[in-house]
């Protein structure tokens, strides 16, 4: 069985966009015993919202999800990169925020927009709406921290991942252990605020929000806790 492989890069809304497969979005599942597994990549529509002044900000988000569930992850410059921040504390200030539904992916590349847009805001605030996140507590963290928003409706895969003792619980072995699919981490540690990110570092970050969403959705969990920023700043979970 082949790998999927990425469309080139084409314009959509912003200046990076990936062309939509004939199947956007839908990985393929191994399921031959002894088969080896695919290479996990996303191939449906990304959008980078790269610019302070965007039309999309001004937009509601509904017409790209249409499910109310997401895949969400955020990048930040690792320690090796310090030298472009002015203090060691905003070492882990998110650089880019990832959102991906059944056929779309935003990329929002936060260091070079300056905030949190309203509209994103209004998403990763929405009780209603799940964002699965693997390691949910410290990004909400992050979130509240630098932008003070107070993330709702947040579901933790690595929690997930731990109670079904899929171990160890990180996400590139979840995603072996539940879609048979090889995940690739070799962007983790780039550099997040260049002054263009590589094609190679949007598919990451798009595969890995959308891959996210993939393995809860095989888990298919009978039970979820939704976790929120409460008024200390802290994380709580609704049972």
């Amino acid at each position: 069985m082949r790998c999927l492989a990425f469309r080139r890069l084409n314009y959509f809304v912003s200046k990076y966009s990936f062309r939509h497969a004939p199947q956007a979005g839908i990985v393929l599942y191994s399921t031959l015993q002894g088969e080896e597994p695919n290479v996990a990549r996303y191939t449906g529509n990304v959008v980078v919202i790269d610019s302070a002044n965007d039309p999309l900000h001004d937009q509601s988000l509904s017409e790209y999800f249409k499910s109310d569930i997401i895949g969400f992850d955020l990048e930040y410059v690792p320690d090796y990169y310090s030298a472009i921040r002015k203090s060691s504390t905003e070492l882990k200030r998110p650089s880019v925020i990832q959102l991906c539904g059944s056929d779309v992916c935003l990329l929002y590349l936060i260091y070079k927009i300056g905030r949190i847009p309203s509209n994103l805001a209004a998403i990763l605030t929405d009780q209603l709406l799940i964002k699965v996140a693997h390691g949910a507590p410290s990004d909400m963290r992050l979130l509240h921290a630098h932008h003070g928003i107070a993330g709702s409706g947040f579901v933790d895969l690595q929690e997930l991942c731990r109670k079904e003792a899929l171990l160890p619980c990180n996400l590139k072995n979840a995603c072996l252990k539940v879609l048979n699919l090889k995940l690739s981490k070799r962007e983790q540690c780039s550099n997040w605020e260049a002054e263009q990110l590589t094609k190679s570092q949007l598919e990451y970050a798009a595969t890995d929000a959308f891959i996210t969403r993939e393995i809860f959705l095989k888990m298919a969990p009978k039970h979820i806790s939704k976790l929120f920023i409460n008024s200390n700043g802290d994380v709580e979970a609704i049972e």
